[in-house]
């Protein structure tokens, strides 16, 4: 009912090339304010059973454990920023790069090196003879399992222009902030980290705790709304 009287009021309020007067402005945002009020009292609150309460509980306190193990535990850590796929791979790794190389030749690209490390000294000499002449390298510590990202969403934005971004994206690969890695190697355009195996089962046991406890919550919604 309110709502109506709302409609009403701001189509007498509000006329096409007139202004409103302070009092109308203060008329309608008295109205506004009655609506929001009206709607904020037919919620329904949950009907939440003694059963469903106690596995709230349960859930609540295994994922605020989970968060003080994983604030202990990422002491050091910091969050970068890498551009990957929802399957945590990169542009520019193995069959990946068919992507890139579809990229529109028009398109600014940003200023891109290789990076070779003492993990593996062959491969880097092969990179280096197969790459056409005057391609830059970097040196950064790289170990088996570790992963390339930016420190800084400007370091970022100079490495894959915010063109070439844009094209990734309609290819699945988005620019993400990492948290919780551990830094291994540094050098002018990138670098290279890890996140240990704690964090991420943590984080994966978080985020699956997290899900049954909004999915616990939404069932006692609707079940209020159906009765």
């Amino acid at each position: 009912m309110i709502g109506k009287a709302l409609i009403k009021l701001s189509g007498r309020l509000i006329k096409k090339g007139k202004p409103m007067t302070a009092a109308q402005k203060a008329a309608l945002k008295k109205a506004i304010q009655a609506s929001a009020k009206a709607r904020t009292k037919n919620v329904i609150s949950p009907v939440i059973s003694p059963r469903r309460a106690r596995k709230l509980a349960v859930l609540n306190q295994k994922i605020t454990l989970n968060k003080n193990a994983l604030k202990k535990l990422s002491k050091g850590t910091k969050t970068v920023y890498r551009i990957e796929n929802i399957k945590g791979e990169g542009p520019l790794m193995g069959k990946n790069l068919k992507h890139y190389a579809a990229m529109p030749l028009n398109l600014k690209r940003g200023y891109k090196v290789a990076p070779v490390s003492d993990y593996n000294r062959t491969r880097a000499a092969m990179l280096k003879a197969l790459a056409p002449k005057g391609t830059p390298f970097e040196e950064i510590k790289f170990n088996r399992g570790d992963k390339f990202a930016f420190k800084s969403v400007s370091q970022a934005n100079k490495y894959f222009s915010k063109q070439e971004q844009a094209f990734l994206k309609t290819r699945g690969f988005e620019l993400k902030a990492i948290k919780n890695a551990t830094v291994v190697g540094q050098s002018s355009t990138q670098v290279s980290y890890n996140i240990s195996s704690d964090i991420q089962r943590l984080q994966k046991e978080t985020t699956r705790l997290v899900n049954k406890y909004k999915k616990l919550t939404l069932e006692a919604y609707k079940k209020s709304y159906e009765k």
